[in-house]
């Protein structure tokens, strides 16, 4: 088939997949892979903009290749063997990140050692961040975080990764050795706590006592409990489970969050736990093993 007759095929087959497919028309686990990597597919599967629309029509895709999972995790993985040998220059390299969540969602756990060895790859930098999101969803972790991530809040539109949890910007802001991040992520019993660390010392040297392992490379996972993700009553702790690279837990703390307002903007959490040095050493341990 032509590249233009399938794709007026497949735009077609997206807007009336709910008769088609149950009447035996569903495409292959190939023609769906396609529709996740190529940048014209996706552009009319409505998979370029951040959009509950958007989330529909990949939750189906996904779904239907979930209903033929060995064959599609075979495509899937022709693809990431592409993107791994071929870089930007990959036929998948324009949406590498769809294959990779995909990839996950469909392989969970046993995807999670290939996820961990591209991840660990610079030469797939670009993809760093979706990496980390996919490794996650794997093992069913709320996040995972590295270094090369960068600071500050971290929007995703299937809302599974905590995009407003003031948490993952917290632990991003740490781990990145971000010192304006990581205040303003603080509640007022928390910035009091860094006050005290920080009286008679830097920054530098408050992060050289609280992590004093390697700081290259580091990656510290953790998942929520549910109410973290869908939302929490301001004021309350979250017991969150802190892992190292492998998924492993290493470290379980309740975290203090508190609703705060600033400058009339709306409401956001904080982290405001009194006793920020331990969580800081937790995180710093959990990341460097």
């Amino acid at each position: 088939m032509g590249k233009g007759l399938f794709l007026v095929w497949f735009s077609a087959l997206a807007v009336s997949c709910s008769t088609a497919c149950g009447q035996g028309a569903a495409p292959s686990s190939r023609e769906l892979v396609l529709a996740l990597t190529q940048s014209s597919l996706a552009d009319q599967m409505g998979l370029s903009s951040c959009s509950s629309e958007r989330e529909g029509r990949y939750r189906r895709l996904v779904e239907s290749l979930l209903r033929q999972r060995a064959a599609s995790l075979a495509e899937l993985e022709r693809a990431l063997d592409s993107i791994e040998q071929a870089g930007a220059e990959s036929e998948f390299a324009t949406n590498g990140a769809w294959v990779v969540r995909a990839y996950a969602q469909i392989g969970r756990q046993d995807a999670f050692p290939r996820l961990r060895r591209m991840a660990d790859d610079r030469t797939l930098a670009r993809l760093g961040l979706q990496l980390n999101q996919a490794l996650a969803v794997s093992l069913g972790l709320t996040a995972f975080v590295s270094r090369a991530d960068r600071a500050g809040r971290v929007f995703q539109c299937n809302g599974v990764f905590s995009a407003g949890l003031a948490l993952d910007q917290f632990v991003r802001a740490w781990v990145s050795d971000d010192a304006v991040q990581f205040e303003a992520n603080l509640g007022p019993h928390a910035r009091s706590a860094l006050a005290q660390m920080l009286s008679g010392q830097t920054w530098a040297e408050l992060r050289a006592e609280l992590w004093p392992g390697g700081q290259e490379g580091a990656v510290v996972g953790y998942r929520l409990p549910a109410q973290g993700v869908v939302g929490h009553r301001p004021g309350t702790t979250l017991d969150t489970v802190f892992t190292d690279r492998l998924g492993l837990e290493c470290g379980r703390v309740a975290v203090t969050m508190v609703e705060s307002k600033e400058g009339g903007l709306l409401a956001a959490d904080s982290v405001d736990q009194a006793e920020l040095g331990l969580l800081m050493r937790m995180i710093a341990r959990c990341a460097s093993e």
